[in-house]
């Protein structure tokens, strides 16, 4: 009898996880990359055939950006391929503001591009500066991108990316409970999900807790997100 009753409960718990396996494969199959894709490129031809350059290349641009996003977000990549994915996210989003943006990239050090970092870590700091700064500030107007070389205490070289706007600013207690992963914070614009807790997870559990991000910030005026990463090639 109790291996009978064993023999049915294993029975039962082989086909609740056989019925999560279809459920998830049929989530995965409604929103599956390859007919999106197929979409957006069937969309690109159609605006190539009725001479609507614009629509073409946001379609491309965007295709690029969707490809990007269905790939392992752990995968490191060079910082140039980084900043490429970077161009993309911005060029849809240059149209959608009609150009108000203005975009700057400062690389200080070239041999910097070559570096390896994990991918997607520039484009959520990005997007969080244009949702909780530039748009939230009639006047705002600027994000800029800088790289460069920095030197710890122990005069280790390390890679210092900043992401400044001129948008609402921060206070004291927004950016400690934006670094805080045991705080939820709400992160409903964003094209991908990777909030600035995510990133700043992922900067740590694959390079070490030395590692990571920093806000600067004044109310009505500015914010920097920094991330400090180790220079591998």
């Amino acid at each position: 009898m109790t291996e009978s009753i064993k023999i049915l409960m294993n029975k039962m718990v082989e086909e609740e996880e056989e019925k999560r396996k279809f459920e998830l494969k049929a989530l995965q199959n409604q929103i599956n990359p390859h007919f999106l894709y197929n979409t957006l490129n069937s969309i690109k031809w159609m605006a190539a055939v009725h001479g609507a350059e614009g629509i073409k290349k946001m379609v491309v641009a965007l295709g690029r950006l969707l490809r990007n996003l269905s790939a392992d977000t752990n995968k490191e990549i060079t910082l140039q391929e980084e900043l490429d994915i970077l161009d993309d996210y911005i060029y849809i989003q240059d149209i959608r503001y009609s150009g108000k943006i203005k975009f700057k990239k400062e690389i200080k050090d070239s041999g910097l591009l070559k570096a390896k970092i994990i991918k997607f870590i520039l484009q959520p700091l990005v997007e969080n500066a244009i949702f909780h700064g530039i748009e939230a500030k009639e006047e705002a107007d600027l994000i800029k991108i800088r790289a460069e070389k920095i030197f710890d205490l122990e005069d280790k070289p390390r890679m210092k990316i900043t992401v400044f706007d001129n948008g609402i600013g921060m206070s004291k207690e927004e950016i400690a409970k934006i670094l805080n992963k045991n705080e939820e914070v709400e992160h409903k614009h964003g094209l991908n999900g990777i909030g600035l807790q995510n990133v700043q997870e992922r900067i740590k559990m694959n390079y070490g807790n030395e590692f990571g991000l920093s806000i600067n910030s004044k109310e009505e005026d500015f914010t920097e997100v920094i991330a400090i990463l180790p220079i591998n090639f």
